[in-house]
């Protein structure tokens, strides 16, 4: 009986029902801003319809791109050009906000802005160059 107890008032107060699975949903953002000098941390969702961000640009999501200095997040516009645009580490495969799951998709970005190493130091990690760029740190599905 007094194993059964808790597993008795755990279902009582879940309503009696398992939560239901997330759906396109790869992370949830923090509460309150990040310390000085850290990258806003990423999200990749999907919103409901209506949502905030829905009369944002539209892009497909061609790939995700692991570089020397950022995720590079690939996308197709609705003329068919395609963007290369830095991103968070995260978003790439195995990141804290893997949007990998979202390729082929139609998305939307949050971008935030963010100092990343300059193009001139193509690709050295002791240079010291930097540049103010709009970091792409989340992917939001259109339904």
């Amino acid at each position: 009986m007094m194993r059964v107890l808790p597993v008795l008032l755990l279902l009582a107060a879940c309503g009696g029902e398992a939560p239901p699975p997330p759906t396109d949903v790869a992370a949830v953002p923090p509460a309150g801003p990040p310390p000085a000098g850290v990258n806003p941390a990423p999200v990749a969702t999907s919103p409901t319809p209506g949502a905030p961000g829905t009369d944002a640009p539209r892009y497909t999501l061609v790939a995700l791109q692991n570089g020397d200095h950022a995720c590079y997040v690939v996308l197709k516009d609705a003329a068919g050009a395609e963007l290369n645009l830095p991103g968070s580490f995260d978003l790439c495969a195995g990141g804290g906000v893997d949007a990998t799951p979202f390729i082929g998709k139609v998305v939307t970005l949050d971008r935030s802005k963010s100092t990343m190493a300059g193009d001139s130091c193509q690709g050295n990690p002791e240079c010291k160059d930097t540049q103010e760029v709009d970091l792409v740190v989340g992917v939001r599905v259109i339904p």
